[in-house]
């Protein structure tokens, strides 16, 4: 029996492989990355996923290192990591490995060039590019929107120091205190000196004492030792008749309105932005390395209102607020 030879250019072509090594509260992301490489003409046949989800908890840092190294293991033809953290991994596991694997990342809690994964916004000077949240104009957007809510607001809370898990929210909170004052607000800083373990027993003794008037706001900071942190804060600013914002990363995903607590949340869309990353990851296909690719923001801000809880609060939105809201949730 003859054989026939398949010439090079009818061979069928492998696919690509997207390693995506994502957390639970970036499902939305996850999602806007798949949708944009379809979007760009890929089919199934012609790029796969090889995904890795993360649920945060006490071996947080353990999980992201894991699946890091289940890609770099299954040799992916990009990895897209969904958070700085993640990123921060991949560009130390890969260097260990001595392979230029890759990496598009998105960051939430530190801008790129000053958590070290990039040299610059115009070229990391590594494997890695990616989408970058603009934390200055979330936070400054943020605190306006608390002013909008209640001009006669001048203090907002948050629970800090002893509370927060150390590498997560520290820049929120420290942007936090650098603008609070351009917008004549202060922040009042609820701290604690005991062990995680007891995280919970001591938010519970301090929330107990805050007196209505106290604060006018509450924000939540991501990343922290006590779980269900954002529900109790959110049952804390019920009691108090105050608006709370929490992280977008809380939406899971966008439209389902903030089931993790808190009644408004502002920053870009990560579905939108993983759109942006879908683009890099289409031109790096293409041979562009990823250095001469720069670094972007996020294209698309997002806001999303949780009306009932609001009304659970004690107050309404703004109409400057409800016209531009992306999301606007009117039941629990």
């Amino acid at each position: 029996m003859a054989y026939k030879y398949m010439p090079a250019n009818l061979q069928v072509m492998k696919p690509k492989v997207i390693g995506a090594v994502y957390l639970r509260q970036h499902i939305d992301a996850y999602n806007g990355l798949r949708k944009g490489i379809k979007e760009l003409g890929y089919s199934d046949k012609k790029v796969i996923f090889d995904e890795f989800l993360i649920i945060p908890g006490p071996t947080f840092f353990e999980d992201v290192e894991a699946g890091v190294k289940k890609m770099i293991q299954d040799k992916v033809d990009v990895m897209f990591v969904s958070m700085e953290h993640q990123a921060n991994t991949a560009l130390k596991l890969t260097k260990e490995a001595g392979i230029d694997m890759p990496i598009v990342f998105m960051t939430r809690f530190h801008d790129p060039v000053d958590y070290g994964i990039a040299q610059s916004y115009k070229s990391s000077g590594n494997n890695a590019t990616g989408v970058a949240t603009d934390i200055p104009r979330t936070i400054q957007k943020t605190l306006s929107f608390f002013k909008e809510i209640n001009p006669k607001a001048n203090k907002i809370g948050v629970f800090g120091k002893g509370f927060m898990i150390p590498g997560f929210g520290d820049i929120i909170l420290s942007e936090l205190k650098k603008q609070s004052p351009n917008l004549g607000l202060a922040i009042v800083e609820y701290t604690t000196t005991a062990a995680p373990p007891d995280a919970e027993k001591a938010w519970n003794e301090i929330a107990n004492k805050i007196k209505p008037g106290e604060i006018h706001g509450l924000f939540h900071i991501a990343g922290h030792f006590f779980g269900p942190q954002e529900h109790a804060e959110s049952e804390l600013a019920n009691r108090l008749g105050i608006p709370m914002a929490a992280p977008s990363e809380d939406l899971l995903p966008l439209g389902e309105g903030l089931p993790s607590g808190g009644n408004f949340a502002f920053s870009d869309d990560f579905g939108a932005s993983a759109k942006q990353a879908a683009i890099m990851i289409d031109k790096i296909f293409k041979g562009t390395k990823p250095s001469d690719i720069p670094i972007e923001f996020g294209s698309k801000d997002i806001l999303t209102l949780h009306m009932a809880r609001a009304k659970k609060a004690g107050f309404v939105f703004p109409g400057s607020m409800i016209s531009i809201a992306e999301v606007k949730v009117e039941t629990e």
